[in-house]
């Protein structure tokens, strides 16, 4: 079928058939849907799961091993056959914009390869949401997080900081919380933490922390019992078990109106026991020893468990809620992974165009020459104590080599070492943009002294705002990067015209 396809192409689309795109296509798409498979299939949860990466394995892991090993392979292969041809080295007749579409296709072709683990985690967080609609998920993570006040977790403030009148930071400790005008203990439930989601900021957090607040304040007990209600419901669902219903849990945790006595309810029906650990994340949560009233100690295996009598699932709840509600806020595909798979596809293609209308020896020579005076400046830069040399010295050497160009085309006398600088000139073509900003930034920290206490107190706006857009800056130079590549392949094609020297 390929043999057909090329014959095909051969005759009708001569730049299609050299590239050798439309096979590199066909086969790159069904790999895509293979990885978009095995991210569906990766993307299921357990939501009785209580398992977490202790020990730093990242399930994803071999999967972004393969997808880059196949993408070097298939790499590799595709310029076996795309190099054979050069219609460009032996002065084939060629169109005005043959040279910049041959560009494009090989974008796309490096695109195509260095982007299988889009396809992956694609697949895997369109899995992820398949659960529940976005509204669904957000209503569910709200109830577990109201319901995380009530069991096993973390406490709030026990110090704040201020700054005196000599502008000193201090850290002042205190012994009680003041809320609705009320003094409340440090160990009572009105200052225990809610675990959030995704789905909420800071603020979102603290305004559903209050409402919580406000009912033990208010002594709204229904509210507190369909919480739990809705709690248990949602474990039922996922056939988790609990120890208790939700008027047990009430009568365990409710002590209106100073919420200090009250059984810590744990998060799992047992949990790995060690002494030392153990007390020390104690102190960061409800108590600082083992109850023995509804807490025991067993030996399993070798290994210590704590039991607990008193107990819901929310480890499992707040684990696999927490994936659902990162697969809509903060699912793996973002234009932020976008960007980065567009350079990386930016970068390889311009590196095998310029090989492609050079040569390999003066490819070679302009690799060696780039690296040998980017270590020249950097040990200068490093000598003389600042990286602003180090900076405007390699954001100069493309304007230096486009213009050293320029000047070989207008003259037409012969092309010297500008095989060379063709190289280059392409290379730091991605890289000029954010050279420049680097420039503008650090200029403008070291003039508004932006590491000092002072910039706090007398802010810049277009520094703030150089701060804060990052991202679209990296838009922008893809842009720049098109539009000058546009102009590159127009210039390379008279350039090939000249006499060598």
């Amino acid at each position: 079928m390929f043999n057909k396809i090329q014959n095909k192409l051969l005759v009708s689309h001569p730049l299609l058939w050299n590239t050798k795109i439309v096979p590199l296509t066909i086969v790159m798409v069904i790999v895509h849907i293979i990885f978009f498979g095995i991210g569906l299939v990766a993307g299921a949860i357990d939501f009785s799961d209580i398992r977490s990466n202790y020990n730093g394995y990242d399930s994803d892991g071999p999967i972004i091993f393969f997808s880059i090993l196949i993408s070097i392979l298939g790499l590799i292969l595709w310029l076996i056959y795309y190099f054979k041809n050069n219609s460009f080295k032996i002065f084939y007749p060629k169109t005005k914009f043959a040279l910049f579409k041959e560009w494009l296709i090989l974008l796309w072709g490096c695109f195509l390869l260095c982007s299988f683990t889009f396809s992956f985690y694609y697949g895997k967080d369109l899995r992820q949401r398949s659960y529940f609609t976005e509204k669904e998920a957000k209503k569910r993570c709200d109830i577990i997080s109201k319901a995380s006040l009530f069991y096993d977790g973390s406490f709030d403030q026990s110090q704040y900081t201020t700054i005196d009148s000599a502008g000193v930071t201090l850290d002042v400790k205190i012994n009680h919380i003041t809320y609705k005008g009320k003094n409340y203990s440090l160990s009572s439930l009105i200052n225990k933490n809610l675990n959030g989601f995704s789905f909420l900021d800071q603020n979102g957090d603290s305004l559903q922390k209050n409402e919580v607040r406000d009912w033990l304040v208010n002594d709204q007990k229904d509210s507190v019992k369909a919480l739990f209600k809705s709690f248990l419901a949602i474990a039922k669902e996922h056939h988790l078990k609990a120890s208790i219903n939700e008027e047990e849990w009430f009568s365990l945790v409710y002590d209106y109106p100073n919420f200090e006595k009250y059984k810590t309810i744990a998060k799992n029906e047992k949990e790995f026991y060690n002494s030392t650990d153990y007390a020390y994340e104690k102190t960061q949560s409800a108590t600082t020893k083992i109850d023995s009233t509804y807490q025991y100690i067993q030996t399993i295996d070798g290994e210590q468990y704590l039991f607990n009598k008193y107990y819901v699932p929310a480890e499992s709840l707040e684990k696999s809620y927490q994936t659902v509600a990162n697969s809509w806020n903060n699912p793996k595909i973002d234009f932020e992974f976008l960007v980065i798979l567009l350079y990386v596809a930016f970068g390889v293609s311009i590196v095998l165009f310029s090989f492609r209308v050079t040569s390999g020896k003066n490819w070679l020579i302009a690799l060696v020459s780039m690296g040998v005076i980017n270590i020249a400046l950097g040990i200068i830069s490093a000598l003389s104590r600042t990286e602003d040399l180090y900076l405007i010295a390699t954001a100069l050497i493309p304007i230096s080599l486009v213009v050293y160009f320029l000047i070989v085309i207008n003259r037409k006398t012969g092309k010297s070492i500008s095989g060379i600088t063709i190289n280059g000139m392409l290379w730091s073509t991605p890289v000029f943009l954010p050279l420049l900003y680097a420039i503008v930034l650090k200029i403008l920290q070291d003039r508004y002294d932006y590491y000092s206490n002072t910039y706090r107190f007398h802010p810049n706006p277009l520094l703030d705002y150089l701060e804060n857009n990052t991202l679209e800056l990296f838009y922008i130079n893809l842009l720049f990067v098109f539009l000058m590549m546009f102009f590159y392949t127009l210039k390379i094609k008279k350039w090939r015209g000249i006499a060598e020297s």
